[in-house]
């Protein structure tokens, strides 16, 4: 099955930051990851687009930040992809 494109649309993610807890030589996906998790693959699955693909995947990624404040677009990256390796 060839699919052209999907869109997505999923929360405003939390920095990797917010999202990972590190604590000794253990990752922890804290409260506010998992929320965010949970919110971006029930979004997933309400839109219908959880399937498994046979093909390499392009990604593009549209960021609309809630608020003014500069952030750094290879932190806000990282947790909708991972988000996205774990649905697809």
């Amino acid at each position: 099955m060839k699919i052209d494109n999907i869109t997505i649309t999923v929360p405003f993610p939390p920095s990797v930051n917010h999202y990972w807890y590190h604590a000794k030589n253990k990752h922890f996906i804290t409260a506010k990851g998992r929320l965010y998790r949970q919110l971006a693959v029930a979004e997933i699955l309400h839109q219908k687009l959880c399937k498994r693909l046979s093909q390499r995947l392009g990604i593009e990624i549209v960021v609309y930040p809630p608020d003014r404040r500069k952030r750094d677009l290879d932190n806000l990256m990282k947790v909708p992809i991972d988000t996205l390796v774990m649905v697809v």
